[in-house]
């Protein structure tokens, strides 16, 4: 049997209800109309199985059994339920979702939940980007922006992600229809040229150009080691249309030596960024 989820809808918005005062042994009833399959039928108060009634052409229901003279009968039809962002429909037995496809308003599919109970959201914006060469003098004592070449969705055997195509030109920018919150991730692994560092390296996310948010500090520190990672997981706020990350990296080396982001191969990525929304 049909029916709805969540908060009882109202009338007005997703839901019909037409009485009737039955004649002895009257069976079909006249409804306002409706969608085959979203509706409950009630005899004095009792909802009846699909077996005890008929409704399929949109407009009748016909009981299997005649009622008796002043019985109520009660049809409660259910329509699909639009609000401002987008449309959604439910196919509902005994109270449970058994599959279900939710959609935007331009009938592209926003979340599908299949019969094992998987929710699937094929369009959720998400980036997983790499390189496809080393990031070279890198100089010293500078904030130089991180670069990633590799941002093809689905390139290099799969390993590449960028759903949605927000992440573009060394940037990850938003729409109106992807703001939100954002859990992003790098891991960047760097190469001093000289012989040790100095231990004020660091990167960190700027957004919109201007703002530079937590730093995340490589996980070596001492004064003789050339190589280490850059790693971080954190959320960003990305809520206002247009808003945008750029990765940027800052190493005060000794001796003015430069550094290198070393990527190994696209098969086997040492330089890293990815992210997706999360709300």
């Amino acid at each position: 049997m049909a029916g709805y989820f969540g908060n009882i809808p109202t009338p007005q918005a997703t839901q019909t209800r037409d009485t009737f005062t039955a004649t002895s042994g009257q069976t079909s009833f006249a409804t306002s109309g409706y969608t085959v399959g979203m509706l409950d039928v009630y005899l004095n108060g009792i909802k009846l199985a699909s077996a005890d009634f008929t409704a399929s052409n949109g407009s009748d229901v016909v009981l299997a059994s005649g009622a008796s003279a002043d019985d109520i009968v009660e049809v409660v039809s259910f329509s699909t339920f639009d609000s401002a962002s987008g449309a959604f429909s439910v196919d509902v037995q005994s109270d449970k979702i058994k599959t279900a496809t939710i959609a935007h308003t331009n009938n592209t599919t926003g979340i599908t939940i299949g019969t094992d109970g998987v929710i699937s959201q094929p369009t959720l914006p998400i980036f997983h980007v790499t390189k496809s060469a080393d990031q070279t003098g890198i100089a010293d004592a500078a904030h130089v922006q991180v670069t990633f070449d590799e941002i093809t969705d689905g390139s290099n055997g799969g390993r590449t992600i960028n759903q949605g195509g927000l992440w573009a030109s060394n940037k990850l920018t938003v729409t109106a229809s992807t703001a939100g919150y954002y859990w992003v991730y790098t891991n960047l692994f760097w190469q001093t040229s000289g012989s040790a560092i100095g231990g004020n390296n660091y990167g960190y996310w700027k957004k919109n150009g201007s703002t530079n948010l937590d730093e995340f500090y490589t996980n070596t520190q001492g004064n003789t080691d050339t190589t280490g990672v850059l790693w971080v997981n954190q959320v960003v706020d990305l809520t206002t249309s247009g808003d945008y990350l750029e990765l940027y990296i800052y190493f005060d080396n000794q001796g003015g030596s430069t550094t290198t982001l070393n990527q190994n191969s696209v098969t086997a990525a040492r330089t890293t960024a990815g992210g997706y929304k999360i709300a």
